[in-house]
């Protein structure tokens, strides 16, 4: 979500416009638009400016949010990005910058200090993808490979359990601003298309 806690950027990856950045706004059901081409999902710098990867580089082109338009030149932010279509990079409202670089199958989540220093692990290794904390930090959604859903860790108590079921890859879990509501997308049954779900927490944990 963008800053106005309104309008979704959201990685389309079978589009009939072709693979990229898009953004809709849930406030008056404004049709989506495509923004940039891109390998995996992106993110919105504060100052300006959309964050996209082609080709394992990280990108970044500035954006107006109220447009919905990117302009200037494509400028490169750093090398070795991992490049799975996912969601590989984050900024914080501040403008701290964070991403991820090659991807390894196994994967641990584990606490840092802002000088890369290691705190402390959180939950047994597994193989996870795109983790995403709630707005107040007490919850961590994520996708788990190892049956294609989402889990919950509750970060206090650290349990985890799945938030969603069946069959279908479930991908790039987002919580919406005030953390009552996850939206992510699911694989549809034709194989080739996702389509993106709003889903209440409630009860979850």
């Amino acid at each position: 979500f963008l800053p106005d806690g309104r309008t979704l950027l959201y990685f389309g990856l079978r589009s009939s416009e072709g693979t990229g950045i898009y953004v809709t706004s849930m406030a008056d059901g404004s049709a989506s638009k495509r923004l940039v081409s891109s390998d995996t999902g992106g993110a919105y710098d504060p100052s300006g400016f959309l964050l996209f990867t082609r080709g394992g580089v990280l990108l970044r082109q500035g954006f107006d949010p109220a447009r919905f338009e990117v302009s200037g030149e494509t400028t490169q932010v750093a090398g070795g990005v991992g490049n799975q279509q996912f969601r590989t990079v984050s900024v914080s409202t501040n403008g701290v910058l964070a991403f991820q670089s090659q991807i390894g199958l196994m994967s641990q989540f584990a606490w840092f200090d802002r000088t890369g220093r290691l705190l402390e692990t959180v939950g047994a290794p597994g193989r996870y993808r795109t983790p995403y904390l709630s707005p107040d930090g007490n919850r961590l959604v994520y996708m788990n490979l190892a049956d294609g859903n989402l889990w919950i860790m509750e970060m206090r108590r650290r349990n985890a359990s799945p938030f969603t079921t069946g069959a279908g890859i479930k991908a790039s879990p987002v919580w919406s601003p005030d953390g009552g509501t996850i939206f992510y997308g699911k694989r549809m049954e034709d194989g080739g298309t996702f389509a993106i779900v709003e889903e209440s927490v409630s009860g979850a944990l």
